[in-house]
């Protein structure tokens, strides 16, 4: 579903897009997840008893130097969200796949202005 998000965008801005996606997850190579670890760390053993708490710990904590901006978010995400088989066929004809690394190396295509 990400890549049905995404290739419009890609696609409308740039022309022909090659889309080369991560190999197989590891977290050492997303940021995020080095900043959380971090934060992990920053925060051992602390008892995170209520949400202001959780929030200064998560200020006080610094990342190659920098504090972080943190902020409460109380926005509920829909669960379950899917694109439609025809929207979803509709990316994937613009999709050229190399027959090689299938999953990992994609030209995007340009919609057709027809």
């Amino acid at each position: 579903p990400a890549l049905a998000y995404s290739t419009p965008v890609a696609v409308q801005t740039t022309g022909t897009t090659a889309a080369g996606r991560n190999t197989p997850y590891h977290s050492k190579y997303n940021p995020v997840e080095r900043c959380w670890g971090i934060l992990e760390r920053h925060w051992n053993g602390a008892k995170l008893t209520d949400t202001q708490t959780m929030l200064e710990w998560a200020k006080s904590m610094t990342w190659k130097g920098v504090h972080p901006v943190v902020q409460l978010s109380r926005t509920a995400y829909e669960k379950g969200v899917t694109v439609a088989t025809d929207a979803m066929q509709a990316v994937e004809s613009r999709l050229e796949r190399n027959p090689l690394l299938p999953k990992w190396d994609i030209l995007i295509r340009p919609a057709s202005t027809v």
